[in-house]
């Protein structure tokens, strides 16, 4: 029998977004393109390997017939197209990526308990719940950390599937820090001050992205000190503040990020939600900023032990913010960490392997 993968996302791969996973997977399926025998998603790149499959929105009333609705019509390009994939002479592993009813559907459609098939979960969100019905025919799941791990387990009742870590993983030809000569010129396009202290928030602008706390936060900050510059990256809402020294650049092209964080010397993560692992918290690390981040989800055991992080213990809470950085503004001031040693944190290619092995 032969091995045939296959990778299901209910987002479009390849991805041209700013995104956690779709950065990791991108650059997986350019440098091994040939891992994956069929890929499902929305793609907009369609061919042979790359199928177009596409989540629907739920019909009005499907409450009332949930399953019915998850194999007839929501996940229904999904399904099918796996029916038509899946044959009796070959085995296969199944890969769905962070969407759970998406996971259960496939469960449900009776796929998972054939034997030549095996399912497998790539979580990248904190905790998740299910039944024990979709636990029972998925046979691993990867976390982004153990705290992800344990979250999960102690959601639900009984948790059967094999465990895999899969840490964050950043890539360091992208993401690195620059010398100040270069740093200096990224910000003399944006018009900021050679002296200013460049503050930075990146996400997009769901709430739970805590972007208002972060608009607050920086103009009781401008109000105390004037030296300061605060980027707004990856977010399409209008900003309500009359202060020029806060700059929303908006969505950009995940290409385009380092260069804004290259510029910058601290990143405000002010995510109000437990987190399995924030990208943008490693990109952000990665390019030699300083982090003030929540103490809370997998993100104070990832960065614990790590120079140049500030823990946040009240994240709703405005004043949390301002203090807490003004707490560390000289740390903050005199951080410079060496390139080289930040090349071995986070690196992309730790995901890459504990992949290619657990498949």
């Amino acid at each position: 029998m032969a091995l045939k993968r296959i990778l299901i996302s209910n987002i479009g791969l390849p991805c041209k977004q700013i995104g956690s996973w779709t950065n990791h997977y991108n650059k997986f399926l350019n440098e091994h393109n040939d891992f994956f025998d069929f890929v499902l998603s929305p793609t907009e790149s369609e061919n042979s390997q790359f199928l177009f499959c596409k989540k629907r929105n739920w019909p009005k009333g499907s409450r009332f017939f949930e399953n019915m609705a998850r194999q007839k019509w929501v996940f229904k390009d999904y399904l099918e197209t796996l029916k038509k994939i899946i044959n009796k002479t070959d085995m296969f592993k199944l890969v769905v990526i962070d969407d759970i009813v998406l996971l259960k559907a496939i469960v449900e459609s009776g796929l998972s308990k054939k034997e030549n098939v095996e399912l497998i979960f790539d979580f990248w969100g904190f905790r998740f719940k299910a039944e024990k019905s979709v636990f029972d025919q998925v046979s691993k799941v990867f976390f982004m950390g153990y705290a992800n791990y344990l979250a999960t387990i102690e959601e639900n009742h009984a948790f059967s599937p094999e465990v895999i870590i899969l840490p964050v993983g950043v890539d360091n030809d992208h993401f690195f820090t620059v010398p100040k000569t270069i740093k200096s010129e990224l910000r003399s396009k944006y018009m900021i001050s050679e002296g200013d202290l460049v503050i930075s928030w990146l996400a997009n602008d769901r709430p739970e992205k805590g972007i208002d706390i972060f608009v607050k936060a920086a103009e009781k900050i401008l109000e105390v000190q004037n030296d300061i510059s605060v980027l707004i990256i990856g977010s399409k809402k209008k900003i309500n503040t009359t202060n020029p020294k806060i700059i929303n650049v908006g969505r950009v092209a995940h290409s385009d990020v380092p260069k804004y964080l290259q510029l910058s010397d601290v990143l405000f993560l002010t995510t109000l939600m437990k987190e399995g692992g924030p990208l943008a918290l490693a990109e952000a690390y990665k390019c030699g900023n300083y982090v003030l981040v929540p103490k809370r989800g997998n993100m104070k055991q990832l960065y614990k032990d790590l120079e140049g992080v500030a823990f946040v213990e009240y994240p709703n809470i405005v004043s949390d913010w301002v203090n807490t950085f003004f707490k560390f503004q000289n740390e903050i001031k005199k951080y410079k960490p060496e390139g080289s040693k930040l090349k071995d944190t986070f690196p992309y290619e730790g995901w890459r392997d504990g992949l290619l092995n657990a498949l």
